[in-house]
């Protein structure tokens, strides 16, 4: 991934979208820019459970969540 593109963090207890920042201070972890929800701005997130923003993916994620957030 590229600094700026659209990212989609599933946390496997729900998801957020945002911009990918690049790596982070922590170990095995990425800096993101989250756009969505309740708690919004920089955070370091699992390498493991940040992939590219596709609507197909965020058709996955509604169903399993039972909500959409999105660009």
């Amino acid at each position: 991934m590229d600094i700026g593109d659209k990212v989609i963090w599933d946390s496997n207890f729900g998801y957020e979208v945002g911009y990918f920042l690049g790596d982070s201070n922590a170990y095995f972890q990425y800096s993101i820019d989250i756009i969505s929800g309740k708690y919004r701005g920089n955070a370091s997130v699992s390498r493991s459970s940040l992939k590219p923003y596709t609507e197909k993916l965020i058709l996955e994620l509604i169903l399993k969540y039972g909500y959409e957030k999105s660009f």
